[in-house]
């Protein structure tokens, strides 16, 4: 198995959480005035349950309690939060709830099936995410109505052709204010290699345009304009990608450990977990005025998503 699928089965196995340590359970994480200005709420993934900071003061929020959620998501209105949950130790379903945690409701119920990283369409009725059937399998992309037992459609398949002869996967799928979707995908070979892009569809699974990019988790700015991702493996680096101009920048350098990147609501800012410390940091869209956003309570998150309050 090569390092890339080896990477797409871990992530896979514990939807991200596994390698959760918790260090700490202060109600007030410190934030950073820094130089610039930002608001809102960041939706934070820790341990298997959610929990909301406020940027501007580091004030925290428990969302949930139960220990078994993740790879969470804000609606476009910022009023409902869709994740996954492994209820009882099963393989993960679809939930929504209120973002003050209330009214949790269950989506899916598929015993043999995995679904995961759910995202809002822009009208907020639907969601695409990642849907793998069995234990080995790689993701197809899929998307449902947000309410309970809707009709699931797969839109991408994950299943192996001619390009992709040992089949593909598509991760960390975002469907954007221009009615698209954006995800990563990897295209297996024999040689052991991937060709990975950054693939943008319709909402029926009909392809718009793929760029290069060694690539595995990205997140769309408020314009459906730009991909900021995480590119490299062992000290990986966070880049922009342009989709009008295909144009890919780099914003930090691989000599810190960077995870899961998000743009701010207003598209102004990236946040990012950043540096050996662990914490939150944010920087400007361009990649200047780097500085700690808030400090985190465990080594690694599993969910990062920002929302205007107020």
């Amino acid at each position: 198995m090569n390092g890339r699928r080896k990477l797409i089965a871990a992530l896979g196995a514990a939807g991200l959480t596994a390698t959760l340590s918790a260090t700490g359970s202060a109600a007030t994480a410190s934030a950073d005035t820094g130089t610039g200005t930002v608001t809102g709420e960041v939706l934070v993934g820790v341990d298997q349950d959610l929990y909301g900071v406020n940027a501007a003061t580091g004030a925290r929020r428990r969302i949930t309690t139960t220990g078994d959620v993740g790879q969470a998501s804000f609606s476009p209105d910022g009023t409902r939060i869709a994740y996954m949950r492994w209820l009882d130790g099963a393989k993960p379903d679809l939930w929504v709830m209120n973002a003050d945690g209330s009214g949790q409701v269950r989506l899916t119920n598929t015993p043999v099936v995995r679904e995961r990283a759910p995202s809002w369409s822009p009208d907020g009725t639907r969601l695409v995410f990642e849907r793998l059937i069995g234990k080995n399998s790689n993701p197809s992309l899929a998307v449902m109505p947000a309410v309970p037992g809707a009709a699931v459609t797969v839109i991408r398949s994950s299943d192996h052709n001619d390009e992709c002869p040992l089949g593909q996967a598509y991760v960390t799928p975002r469907w954007t204010s221009r009615n698209q979707i954006v995800a990563n995908r990897f295209c297996f070979q024999p040689s052991g290699a991937s060709k990975t892009r950054i693939a943008v569809y319709s909402p029926t699974g009909r392809p718009i345009k793929a760029v290069p990019a060694s690539t595995w988790q990205l997140d769309v700015d408020p314009t459906g304009t730009k991909v900021v991702f995480l590119a490299g493996d062992a000290r990986p680096v966070v880049k922009v990608l342009d989709l009008d101009t295909s144009r890919i920048t780099t914003l930090t350098n691989s000599t810190q450990w960077s995870w899961l990147p998000i743009w701010s609501p207003d598209g102004v800012s990236i946040a990012w977990q950043y540096k050996d410390d662990t914490d939150t940091y944010v920087m400007n869209a361009d990649g200047s005025n780097k500085r700690r956003l808030f400090q985190n309570w465990a080594v690694f998150v599993d969910t990062y998503d920002w929302r205007a309050v107020g």
